[in-house]
């Protein structure tokens, strides 16, 4: 059977050898921020459990710092942070810091000297992660702050200054993955071992502490952390890897970092001076074929992009520099476990999906966080054309000529075009309009853009039921679409009292090929939150509720039809209710006749975040 992974590793001959290995003795410290995990779903408390299940008898010693969440399932105290020594024989409490927040870089600089000397030790950050600009960890005592970067850089440098470098560091949460956290972390330890993507709610599988004790070096040990938790990620999505959110979670050698930053600064000029030049739309095309870490699996704007696949989208403009940094990559990852492939483990902010994001403080908090000076000079320049630019809305009104809904783009438009999407909806009458679907499959020739159509929508279906869910495209990956459908999630406890009702993300992989669809996964929608790891499980709830609501076009002040994002929705909704004890599934299926005529709107896409709305073009005519 084939195994959907990737698993590289390097200097296998030098295992036995000093660099990266384990003496008798090791040490894991463990900074773990309970936070919302822990008092919704327990899980800290579960990998507890998990660590104390695989602690060896003898040959590592287990220190945990926890805090963070107003209600644990164990025996942890929610009043302060507290020091607690784990064995398989339970835990030991050992100190505390009354009046802490796990937020605060005094309270991980109290932990380290507490944990004081010892021999080959370990760090692990456990909680939420939103990556290099966002940070880490989410305190619900304190839920205001997050533990940033520079913040765990001045907790770790007296210490490492005083012991020495740990042999790794880890972070059991999202999007830490980053060559901006391994610039910052390189004089503190060895390696580092994080995601780039979303990690489920499971997280890593805490199965490899007893090859903790066994000497081994850290990129065989990261083989065993790798694999772990991978498997662990499936067996809890329980599907098909290539129909699943990204999985990904590497290893890095950080005494390699300098040279790898050195190739990509190297690269990152001659970006540099292609925008000066005037190849701005060239390089904005190249990145917006490259998805962002977050998007599907926990739908966050984090302009985090893989590395690799960065490097690939430009490389035919700079076949030496590119070639350079990926030679340099390989190097320095020894270890990645991945669902796709092209992923190289880390990735990299390059900002351009979110120009209101970036001018909030984004653009100053990079200036001062990236180590790669060359590379951020890049990012700067590539980022001014992209604020600075701005093309004047203009209506898009179809083409006549064509016998497929089709537009035509102004020369300038046709110049900056860096995508098309377009939405099917039906009139409602005096309810609306009622999004069917929407899709990408568009072509630009010359400036008459184009939409090959499939008339379908996805159906929500239980037992005879069937209802239209509207699916909103995130982006495409290798033989699926991944879609994400808005739901409201229901959990009614026994006497019917104090309903639990959130509203969710459904993430949906229909395949390119078969056009099934596939559920692999929900997480709860929670306004601003930047970080991941919100996946539920949909059976642990009662209901699921969907709705199609209808919605009524909004123009703006020259009487331009607006992009169908921005219209106005209203109160009256039509739904259907599912028991989640019963079975359902998703459909792709023919759109069912109505009463009300369908619509298709174009939305262009412009190289400096810009949305053209095309007029409404008649699909199909149900009222003559």
């Amino acid at each position: 059977m084939k195994r959907w992974m990737v698993i590289l590793t390097v200097l296998l001959a030098l295992l036995g050898l000093a660099s990266g290995a384990l003496a008798e003795e090791s040490r894991l410290l463990v900074y773990m921020v309970g936070s919302d995990l822990e008092s919704e779903g327990g899980l800290a408390s579960a990998d507890l459990r998990e660590m104390m299940n695989a602690c060896p008898e003898s040959g590592l010693e287990v220190l945990v710092c926890a805090g963070g969440s107003q209600r644990w399932r164990s025996v942890i105290s929610p009043d302060a942070p507290t020091l607690y020594r784990l064995t398989k024989n339970g835990m030991t409490e050992l100190s505390s810091k009354p009046g802490s927040s796990m937020m605060d870089g005094e309270t991980l600089a109290w932990f380290l000297n507490q944990a004081g000397e010892g021999p080959n030790a370990a760090l692990l950050f456990w909680n939420h992660g939103g990556g290099p600009l966002v940070g880490f960890g989410r305190d619900e005592t304190d839920p205001g702050n997050r533990l940033l970067p520079h913040e765990i850089v001045q907790a770790l440098k007296p210490y490492v200054q005083q012991i020495g470098a740990f042999s790794w560091i880890g972070f059991d949460a999202c999007l830490m993955g980053t060559m901006e956290m391994a610039g910052l972390l390189q004089p503190y330890a060895q390696y580092l071992i994080a995601s780039e993507e979303v990690e489920m709610s499971c997280g890593w599988n805490y199965a490899f502490l007893s090859h903790m004790a066994e000497g081994l070096p850290v990129p065989k040990l990261a083989h065993h952390i790798l694999s772990d938790f991978f498997d662990a990620t499936v067996a809890a999505c329980g599907g098909d890897p290539q129909m699943m959110p990204a999985i990904t979670l590497a290893c890095y050698d950080l005494a390699l970092y300098a040279p790898l930053a050195e190739r990509l600064d190297a690269l990152a000029r001659r970006m540099e001076d292609s925008v000066a030049f005037g190849s701005f739309a060239a390089l904005a095309h190249s990145r917006s074929s490259v998805p962002s870490m977050g998007r599907f699996s926990g739908g966050l704007t984090t302009d985090l992009v893989d590395l690799r696949r960065l490097v690939q989208s430009v490389q035919a403009y700079y076949p030496a520099e590119a070639q350079a940094v990926m030679s340099a990559l390989d190097e320095m990852v020894v270890a990645c476990a991945t669902n796709h492939p092209d992923n190289s483990g880390i990735s990299v902010y390059f900002p351009y999906e979110d120009k209101a994001e970036y001018l909030s403080g984004m653009d100053e908090a990079y200036r001062s966080l990236s180590p790669a000076e060359g590379y951020r000079a890049f990012v700067d320049s590539f980022a001014r054309q992209w604020i600075d630019g701005a093309l004047e809305q203009t209506q898009l009104s179809p083409a006549p000529e064509s016998e497929k809904p089709a537009i035509r783009l102004s020369a300038e438009l046709a110049e900056s075009f860096d995508g098309a999407y377009y939405a099917i909806l039906q009139d409602f009458g005096e309810n609306g309009y009622g999004f069917c679907s929407m899709g990408s499959e568009t072509t630009l020739d010359g400036q008459l853009l184009t939409a090959d159509i499939p008339m379908e929508t996805a159906y929500l279906i239980s037992g005879e039921e069937r209802f239209p869910i509207f699916l909103r495209r995130q982006e495409a990956d290798g033989r699926r679409v991944l879609y994400h459908a808005s739901v409201f999630l229901v959990k009614m406890p026994p006497d019917l009292s104090d309903w639990d009702f959130q509203r969710a993300e459904m993430q949906i992989a229909v395949d390119s090929r078969t056009r099934q669809c596939t559920v692999v996964g929900a997480y709860l929608y929670e306004d601003g939150m930047q970080m991941g790891k919100r996946q539920v499980d949909l059976h642990s709830w009662d209901l699921l509720q969907t709705a199609l609501y209808g919605y009524d076009p909004a123009y703006d002040e020259q009487g331009a039809l607006l992009p169908f994002h921005d219209w106005t929705p209203q109160n009256i909704a039509f739904g259907m209710e599912v028991a989640l004890d019963e079975p359902f599934r998703i459909e792709m299926a023919p759109i069912e006749p109505r009463a009300g005529n369908l619509y298709c709107q174009l939305v262009v896409r412009d190289v400096y975040g810009g949305r053209h709305g095309s007029d409404l073009i008649l699909l199909d005519e149900k009222n003559p």
